[in-house]
């Protein structure tokens, strides 16, 4: 692949018309955590066109598909999208950027590249086929931007440059067992997500991740009309397994479905640290409706995931049949309003309030709220120094607050915002 990286905005137009070569291409390829999926669909092009950012002057154009089944990849239907800008600071550089989904703590083994993935050699996974480099006539349909983004169709494999993580890769020490999809089955998963070694990595932390608790229409912690909330002592009662029916917690009965993602989730490894902080520990079997467990009482029905999308589908559908279901994802995963009214995939869910307090973007940078996690962005120490200077250009970027897409300044916040920081994911929250 290509790799030269044109030098970012911040050294000057000068100096970069001297160090690009006419028609440099540019391809800086993220992949890792689904949580950060949709802000990287959209925070990409914007850099692109931004003059403060790449400052492509020619065409930006983006794409984005949830449903790649043209792959040589061996999981389907991965979420994936890319962008890409002409005439980048003026110096003919082309600029593509993709994002490509998995878990957090396969995309800092993928840019560690101690682990493989979609039949890749090690260092690289599946990425937008944006050039059609496989010749089988899929890829990339563009979109202008801004305009409606086209769709991606094909994966081919890449070298990742950045692992994109909810969590630190010290972070993860959790475990899961069940179905791939919750509710919806699939393959059976034991996933182990241990301790990750970020030895020879370097990192960036630009942006908070946002996570919120979600609940079925039915919960009755949900008022008529109003938003629900969950405090702490219920969260750790419910996916630690220790309450089967809300009568329980001295509501009308209803049994309990906690809906979780497999281990090696950044968001699951944030509920581990943020939330159970060590006082009871995570489920980590499944439980189906009418087991033994859950017969006896012993466990709540319980359900496993493997990304953000099917977490919310499992509140859906487990809420549909009759259980008052839970479960965790990126805040705005719904969409901006806690109950949306439009039919779509987190149609009849509901993001909860915890300990009173909604999961806003002034919630979370003034200290109020404190279910989030910095995101780590890491990348190779050895990387060649311009290929590090796009991304540290990159990372200045998404640090401002001003810079943060439309999509997501309700619920994202810059790092540069924050009022208050976490010296690790264990720690609870300190003002700066």
């Amino acid at each position: 692949m290509f790799k030269k990286i044109a030098r970012g905005a911040l050294i000057g137009a000068a100096a970069l018309a001297m160090a690009v070569p006419a028609h440099a291409l540019t391809e800086v390829h993220l992949f890792g955590a689904s949580a950060q999926y949709t802000f990287w669909i959209d925070a990409a092009p914007k850099f692109l066109s931004d003059p403060a950012g790449a400052a492509c002057l020619g065409t930006v154009q983006h794409a984005a598909s949830g449903d790649v089944t043209d792959n040589e990849a061996t999981m389907d239907e991965r979420d994936a999208g890319a962008a890409r800008g002409l005439n980048c600071q003026g110096v003919g550089e082309e600029v593509v950027i993709t994002y490509t989904t998995f878990s957090s703590v396969k995309g800092i083994q993928a840019v560690k590249g101690s682990a493989t993935f979609d039949g890749c050699p090690a260092g690289e996974a599946g990425v937008p086929d944006w050039q059609d480099l496989d010749g089988d006539g899929n890829g990339v349909t563009w979109g202008p931007y801004p305009g409606t983004a086209g769709s991606v169709d094909d994966l081919e494999c890449q070298d990742i440059v950045i692992g994109a993580s909810d969590v630190a890769g010290e972070t993860f020490n959790q475990e899961s067992h069940g179905a791939l999809y919750g509710p919806a089955g699939g393959d059976w998963y034991d996933s182990y997500a241990t301790p990750e070694d970020t030895t020879g990595l370097d990192e960036c932390r630009p942006i908070v991740v946002p996570f919120a608790f979600f609940g079925s229409d039915n919960l009755p912690v949900i008022p008529a009309g109003a938003q629900g909330n969950l405090t702490r002592l219920q969260a750790v009662s419910i996916f630690s397994g220790q309450v089967t029916n809300w009568s329980d917690m001295g509501y009308s009965s209803l049994p309990v479905a906690a809906c979780l993602r497999h281990a090696g989730s950044g968001t699951h490894a944030t509920l581990d640290a943020a939330v159970m902080r060590g006082d009871s520990p995570l489920l980590k079997d499944e439980a189906l409706p009418g087991s033994f467990p859950v017969f006896m009482g012993y466990v709540p029905v319980t359900y496993f995931n493997k990304g953000s999308s099917d977490e919310v589908k499992c509140v859906r559908d487990a809420g549909d049949a009759g259980f008052g279901a839970v479960g965790y994802a990126d805040a705005d995963k719904n969409g901006a309003d806690f109950d949306p009214a439009e039919p779509k995939k987190a149609d009849r869910i509901q993001r909860l309030k915890y300990m009173g307090a909604d999961a806003t973007v002034d919630t979370i940078s003034n200290g109020i709220y404190d279910f989030w996690s910095a995101q780590w962005l890491y990348y190779r120490a050895d990387e060649d120094p311009t290929v590090k200077a796009k991304v540290v250009e990159l990372c200045n970027y998404a640090s401002i607050g001003a810079n943060i897409p439309a999509s997501k300044a309700g619920f994202w916040a810059a790092e540069g915002d924050m009022k208050v920081t976490k010296s690790t994911d264990f720690a609870f929250p300190s003002w700066k």
